[in-house]
């Protein structure tokens, strides 16, 4: 007989009461496990347990606060949230329960990152002063340090423009605003007073110690702090075992984070809910989890990886009846994310369309390329600064050599230099757009058709594409990497799937030490201005739009030579392959696009079955208690000797030691003749040099 526990108290049931429950997978179902609704007598017990539903002046909300329940059958126990749907005297109370990520799900969807209940972060000497030796410690990324997921690298958050006249001649010099810049070597002692621009004027401001100093919680931490928040202890976590994926942070603009000196946890968070972060890292890397509240525990896996492992149980034996196979449409994936950040949305939304008609044989690589001139012919263009083709001028040994492209020069190895031969100052970055005629919106003044001369070149760490044109020797048009990834195959549904991340740019930036201690490289522009948590300093370019805002982001931390940087991408300033002190090779950008980008790394095998294979396949089988636990949609399965992928399981409790079930696969073994290469139209490119 089967018993319903509210609180352990248990509800009035007919002796005939069953309740029907489906099991379902978190690849396809995020929500969790539901049963579909049951009702009960309107019993005083019921009533109180529930809180009294059915009167209208009640001022109780019978889900809210939300209600634990336990379905009790002999040993099996589902234990999840009861939501009560409808209630009257004469019907009396209809209600389902959610199970497992249901629940979960229930407390994240409106609870933002910066609610979670965590602690301070332990340290021995609470004072600002005391946090910046740790903070150089994790600048050098210190192998001794306590391992507590934290990162720091340069960050701009803000730019601002300061407007000064000498008689008829009005300038404009641009201010920017940058955490974490090191005074000298790994030094992070910030100066008292800054200068800041406040309502278009530069001023001095005096800040507290430890002011413009925030480190970055590493992504693996963040799911940490998320589960534990449930009570839930991680039995699997790819983005810390992973060596790409344990480099991921979140960013945060906390300008005073450290002042205090206790440092918080939720002060390095973002502004988004839990929802909106786990169906970020659903995106970009196709992270699921499964969560385990009997045994306080969630696995977390990357269905990249599911799919590569090895079959587990075998359900041909449990078969009752042959199977049905119902054939769905064939369907590809589409990916993107946020880009508001100045200088992050792409010019055209796909890498495809920005290319079109170019030949893709040899791309242009190198830095400062708006300003590129061709130093050959139409027909045989020689662009200057190209380091070489990406596919064949570096060396992919594991013991980090490089080999220098032909006609490299070594004067060039540092493009911050205003004493070049062509009379630009090449100092002034931000007007190399317009001295090679590229209007606001990224093109040339005039874009004429493709051609035989086109060429297209990406400049190092910024991630910038450039379409040459050789035949006039000037940059056509110009664009970010965040291209969405979207094939557009035809006589294919999409699957949309989008995220609320903001895409970040990598710039180049110069404090020229005047508002800090002086900056001058690339670093990531998380334009949206400081946060202040513990005191208040008006910013430069702070607005009510932006001020104490911090979006979601990521960005990867690389060390290298003792000092961490922030990039989408592990390549060195001069276009070398980036070689982390760790000794790990990396191999991963965050660009959706690109052989070493997110589809292509994490996507392309899942988009693969849904083009070639997408077959539900439905079964009865009878299955015991200890088959249910080991269906949990984590682990592929086996039926005939083909690979499958658990859906769902539809049952009835109370039952006996087998279980009556209705059993929904995905087969992953796709089949037929196709290109899938160029079906998914993955462009011949590696961001990464040597890959």
């Amino acid at each position: 007989m089967v018993r319903i526990d509210i609180s352990g108290i248990p509800l009035d049931l007919p002796k005939d009461f069953s309740i029907s429950i489906e099991e379902t997978s978190p690849i396809f179902n995020d929500r969790g496990s539901q049963s579909v609704p049951a009702t009960i007598a309107l019993t005083r017990r019921n009533s109180l347990a529930l809180g009294i539903p059915y009167r209208i002046d009640s001022i109780r909300d019978p889900n809210r606060p939300m209600t634990k329940a336990a379905v009790v059958d002999g040993a099996r126990v589902r234990r999840g949230l009861i939501n009560v749907t409808e209630a009257s005297r004469s019907a009396g109370i209809t209600f389902n329960i959610g199970f497992d990520n249901s629940e979960a799900y229930a407390s994240w969807e409106s609870m933002s990152l910066r609610d979670l209940k965590t602690p301070a972060i332990p340290h021995a000497d609470h004072t600002p002063g005391g946090w910046l030796n740790n903070l150089a410690r994790y600048y050098a990324d210190d192998p001794e340090i306590e391992v507590d997921g934290l990162a720091i690298f340069p960050l701009a958050v803000g730019k601002a423009s300061v407007s000064t006249r000498s008689g008829d001649n009005e300038q404009e010099t641009e201010y920017w605003e940058i955490l974490n810049v090191p005074r000298k070597g790994q030094d992070f002692s910030q100066p008292g007073t800054v200068k800041r621009v406040v309502d278009g004027a530069l001023v001095d401001v005096n800040v507290p110690p430890g002011y413009g100093l925030t480190p970055f919680l590493r992504v693996w931490k963040v799911l940490e702090l998320v589960f534990g928040d449930l009570g839930l202890k991680v039995l699997s976590n790819p983005f810390r075992e992973d060596p790409d994926l344990r480099r991921l942070v979140v960013l945060n603009n906390t300008v005073d984070a450290i002042c205090s000196g206790t440092l918080h946890y939720t002060d390095l968070m973002p502004d988004c809910t839990v929802d909106e972060f786990l169906n970020a890292l659903y995106v970009r890397f196709g992270m699921v989890c499964r969560t385990d509240f009997m045994a306080s525990t969630v696995d977390i896996r990357l269905i990249r990886d599911i799919l590569e492992e090895p079959a587990g149980m075998d359900l041909s034996g449990n078969m009752t009846a042959p199977e049905e196979i119902e054939f769905q449409g064939s369907e590809y994936i589409t990916l993107s994310a946020a880009t508001s950040i100045e200088g992050a949305a792409p010019l055209t939304e796909r890498f495809e369309d920005f290319s079109r008609g170019v030949d893709m044989t040899h791309i242009g690589r190198g830095t400062n390329v708006a300003n590129w001139r061709n130093k050959g012919t139409t027909s045989s263009p020689r662009w200057d600064g190209d380091l070489g083709n990406y596919d064949d001028d570096y060396d992919p040994d594991r013991d980090g050599s490089w080999e220098k492209p032909d006609g490299w020069d070594d004067d060039r190895d540092d493009w911050w230099d205003d004493d070049r031969d062509d009379g630009r100052d090449y100092a002034t970055r931000s007007e190399a757009p317009e001295a090679v005629g590229i209007s606001a919106a990224g093109l040339s003044e005039t874009d004429p058709a493709d051609d035989s001369s086109a060429t297209l070149a990406r400049e190092c760490v910024t991630g910038q594409w450039y379409l040459l044109d050789g035949r006039n020797g000037r940059v056509r048009k110009a664009s970010s990497s965040y291209f969405k990834w979207n094939p557009q195959t035809p006589g294919m549904s999409p699957v949309d799937l989008q995220s609320v991340d903001e895409c970040v740019p990598v710039v180049k930036a110069t404090t020229h030490g005047k508002t800090g201690w002086p900056f001058l490289g690339n670093c990531p522009a998380y334009l949206f201005g400081c946060r202040h948590l513990h005191s208040y300093i008006k910013e430069s370019g702070e607005t009510e739009d932006t001020a104490d805002s911090t979006p979601l982001a990521f960005m990867f931390a690389y060390t290298s030579g003792g000092t961490t940087i922030g990039r989408a991408a592990p390549e060195t300033d001069s276009g070398k392959p980036l070689r982390p002190d760790d000794g790990t090779t990396p191999r991963l950008t965050l660009y959706f696009q690109f052989r070493d980008g997110l589809f292509a790394n994490f996507w392309s095998r899942y988009d693969e079955i849904l083009r070639h294979d997408n077959r539900i396949v439905t079964l009865p089988a009878r299955l015991t208690q200890v088959d249910m636990d080991r269906i949990s949609g984590l682990h592929p399965l086996l039926l005939r000797g083909v690979r499958c992928l658990f859906d769902s399981a539809s049952y009835s409790l109370p039952a006996g030691k087998e279980i009556e079930t209705e059993v929904k696969l995905r087969a992953i073994m796709p089949g037929g003749n196709y290109d899938i290469e160029a079906e998914q139209g993955i462009a011949p490119v590696s961001v990464i040099p040597g890959e």
